[in-house]
């Protein structure tokens, strides 16, 4: 079964000035995440980024902002074919056990 993580942020909020976490917005940080997790998990698992600044993929992603909305979530977060699972100060590990918790509960 296939797994989207999708990374959600906002490029018009400020981060956290002391580097806490990943920069989800960052090219490096999303290539970085995607590699690892292929490697760990195989190819049935894909990484993309939202920008929540973007108004053209609010339309098309609709159900996630409106739960980042909703809920009031701390970003960045992180949503597992589209639930959202973590919010706030991200790092990979934590994603990583995300989608493993996810693949357990969810695909055995």
């Amino acid at each position: 079964m296939a797994i989207l993580v999708t990374i959600l942020d906002d490029s018009r909020t400020k981060h956290c000035e002391a580097q806490c976490g990943m920069s989800c917005s960052s090219p490096e940080d999303i290539a970085f995440t995607r590699e690892h997790l292929k490697r760990r998990f195989g190819n049935d698992i894909d990484v993309e980024m939202l920008d929540l600044a973007n108004p053209s993929l609010q339309t098309s992603n609709r159900d996630l902002f409106q739960q980042v909305e909703a809920l009031s979530i701390a970003l960045p977060a992180v949503a597992i074919n589209g639930v959202i699972r973590l919010s706030g100060n991200l790092e990979f590990r934590a994603i990583a056990q995300a989608v493993e918790v996810h693949k357990e509960v969810c695909c055995e």
